[in-house]
């Protein structure tokens, strides 16, 4: 409840009235989901996970949410366009993805349990 020198208001009673005062809930362990497919983290409030190439097939948020990604190296098709290295896209409803041997694609989503979020081509 520190903001570290930035000039602009606190709202400690706030901050405090919707603290959670026990410890939180250990993450989920890292696991393999599917090939080239795997949970990096994942907890009370949302999960991460990667894709690494070569694959394809489809994305799609949980309904009513949004989903991040951001790929990383060369070769990410999104939608059946190419997108850069390190770029970050906000998704609300599905969508088709392939990644080249060399490309990975990591996205989040809120939720406590892993949902399935994407599923291969063919």
């Amino acid at each position: 409840l520190y903001d570290y020198g930035r000039p602009r208001e606190l709202h400690l009673d706030d901050a405090v009235a919707v603290a959670r005062l026990e410890p939180a809930a250990a993450a989920l362990p890292p696991i393999a989901l599917g090939p080239g497919h795997a949970r990096l983290a994942g907890g009370e409030a949302f999960q991460m996970e990667r894709l690494e190439g070569p694959l394809a097939g489809q994305l799609a948020p949980p309904p009513g949410e949004t989903l991040w990604l951001l790929t990383l190296g060369h070769g990410v098709r999104i939608g059946g366009e190419a997108s850069p290295a390190l770029a970050a896209y906000r998704v609300d409803g599905p969508l088709s993805l392939s990644l080249d041997a060399d490309a990975r694609l990591i996205f989040a989503y809120p939720g406590a349990a892993a949902l399935p979020v994407w599923a291969r081509a063919g």
